[in-house]
């Protein structure tokens, strides 16, 4: 197990429970070795990313999984797109139409196992090989 965050604060919260290292996702497929992983679990880490840079680590995210690895990726389907000023900071937010995302899924090299549309759109898939 492997975590990655951009967030210093929050590498080292998780430090307590796996191994974390502090990553832009817009550069983790040149983090780590191609094929190591298994699965990835990228629970609201492309919510903040734009379009172009959410397909771009999609690719990356396939080129770490080993041909069958599986990946759960979940990000928001309500609101608007754009930067939201926060208590703690202000933050760029990408909405998703969960069929544009799910589309972006598989063009990024992987089949779909299963959609979940709702305030996030949840997507299951295993990349092919």
């Amino acid at each position: 197990m492997r975590g990655v965050d951009l967030n210093s604060e929050f590498v080292a919260m998780a430090n307590a429970h796996a191994p974390t290292s502090e990553c832009d996702l817009r550069e983790v497929g040149s983090r780590f070795p191609a094929g190591a992983f298994d699965g990835i679990w990228a629970s609201a880490s492309l919510v903040h990313l734009d379009v172009v840079d959410a397909v771009d680590v999609l690719g990356q995210f396939a080129g770490l999984l080993g041909p069958g690895g599986r990946i759960y990726v979940c990000l928001s389907a309500t609101g608007r797109t754009g930067w939201l000023d926060e208590p703690d900071g202000r933050r760029w937010y990408t909405v998703w139409d969960p069929d544009e995302f799910a589309a972006a899924v598989a063009r990024a090299g992987f089949t779909i196992d299963g959609v979940d549309r709702g305030p996030y759109v949840e997507v299951w898939a295993t990349r092919g090989g």
